[in-house]
């Protein structure tokens, strides 16, 4: 057992003492200290970055779909307002036309 693991167990009597019913806190363990970063860098962490770094390139082009998706549902309705506004003047156009040959 290291100094590490020996810092990291509580004793016994930290959670007996005063009311048991009462919740004590849990004891402080520094892990800014050096040796935490010693251990051996193994396959499977590596396994591990290289798939959170995949999911995170998921959510960030799920991100970017989103976006583009809005923008062109943007361009859509921007197209149908002006569909329809050409379509209310045209409409008027033509029977002031028709109104004006009837005279």
């Amino acid at each position: 057992m290291n100094r590490w693991q020996e810092e990291q167990e509580p004793l016994e009597e930290d959670y007996m003492q005063g009311d048991p019913l009462q919740e004590q806190d849990p004891r402080y363990v520094d892990y800014s200290q050096t040796g935490f970063e010693d251990e051996d860098y193994s396959d499977e962490n590596e396994e591990l970055d290289d798939m959170h770094r995949f999911h995170v390139a998921m959510n960030v082009f799920d991100l970017v779909s989103v976006l583009a998706g809005l923008a062109v549902i943007l361009l859509l309705v921007a197209i149908l307002v002006s569909l329809i506004t050409w379509l209310q003047s045209d409409i008027t156009q033509s029977f002031t036309l028709l109104t004006s040959q009837l005279q």
